[in-house]
C-alpha cells in the first residue's frame, strides 16, 4: 500500500481537457497531510447546531471540547492519511428502537434510532 501510495504522490497527474494541468508542486500540496489548524477550522466551519452526528454529538461540541477531543482527531485524520483507510469501527452504528408514543403494540409504533 505505501509503495501504491508513494507512487500515486509522483505520477498523479489530472489532465482534462479544458483544465489545466498539475505540476508536482501542486500535487505534493494536495497530497500532504492535514495540519492541525486545518482540521480545527474545517469543524469550526460545520453547522454546529445541526442534527447529531452518528456518534450523537452536534458539530458545536467538537468546537467548544477542542481542547479535551482535537489530539485524538487530529491523530485519527493523520492516521488515515498515511494508511489509506479508517478503522472499521469508525464506521460502526448501532440501531436501536426508540417508542413513537407511549402505547406500544405493533412495530410500526417504534422508530429507528442510530
Amino acid at each position: 500500500m505505501k509503495n501504491f501510495t508513494l507512487r500515486l504522490r509522483m505520477e498523479t497527474t489530472f489532465q482534462h481537457e479544458g483544465l489545466p494541468h498539475d505540476n508536482a508542486e501542486d500535487n505534493m500540496m494536495l497530497m500532504a497531510p492535514f495540519q492541525p489548524q486545518e482540521i480545527l477550522d474545517c469543524v469550526k466551519a460545520c453547522a454546529g447546531h445541526k442534527d447529531p452526528e452518528p456518534d450523537g454529538y452536534i458539530m458545536v461540541f467538537f468546537s467548544l471540547c477542542w481542547q479535551v477531543i482535537g489530539p485524538d482527531v487530529i491523530a485519527a485524520e493523520q492516521n488515515f492519511h498515511s494508511e489509506g483507510f479508517f478503522e472499521k469501527r469508525y464506521n460502526a452504528t448501532f440501531v436501536a428502537q426508540k417508542p413513537k408514543k407511549g402505547d406500544v403494540a405493533e412495530l410500526s409504533d417504534f422508530r429507528p434510532v442510530a
